[in-house]
């Protein structure tokens, strides 16, 4: 399957768990916008070597993956911006070290000064507070 399994939903109204699988979805999003940097610099180089590939055709492919590499730019844009939206700065942190730097909890409690179960009472209060939007959830993978 390709795409995100939750962009059909609304940031409001989503589960916990929902919210979490979403987040996890940043960090893979990373690696597919470089992986897709990669395929477009390649036909880049491609579009000015071959004859046997109209122009009409590559820039199609191109327009694509620009495309493709825009959706999770802007998903991506949409977490930051709805981490940041979070009004206690413990809260912001502990999303930020674990969704966005890929933290373990165990590092994540050492960061923030609280024990692992304090860490996940306040992770859980950061998903119920936290408000992602439409651009968050409607991700093009």
């Amino acid at each position: 399957q390709t795409g995100c399994a939750l962009r059909q939903q609304r940031g409001v109204g989503m589960t916990l768990d929902e919210k979490k699988q979403l987040l996890r979805e940043y960090r893979a999003a990373e690696s597919l916008i470089f992986e897709l940097g990669d395929r477009l610099y390649r036909w880049g180089q491609l579009q000015s070597r071959v004859t046997d590939i109209s122009q009409t055709d590559i820039e199609g492919i191109m327009a694509q993956l620009k495309g493709q590499i825009s959706g999770l730019s802007q998903m991506r844009t949409a977490i930051e911006s709805a981490i940041r939206g979070l009004d206690d700065y413990s809260l912001r942190r502990i999303m930020q070290l674990r969704y966005i730097y890929g933290a373990d909890w165990d590092s994540v409690s050492d960061s923030v000064g609280y024990s692992r179960r304090q860490t996940f009472n306040l992770h859980k209060k950061a998903l119920e507070q936290l408000q992602l939007t439409e651009d968050c959830t409607n991700c093009t993978f």
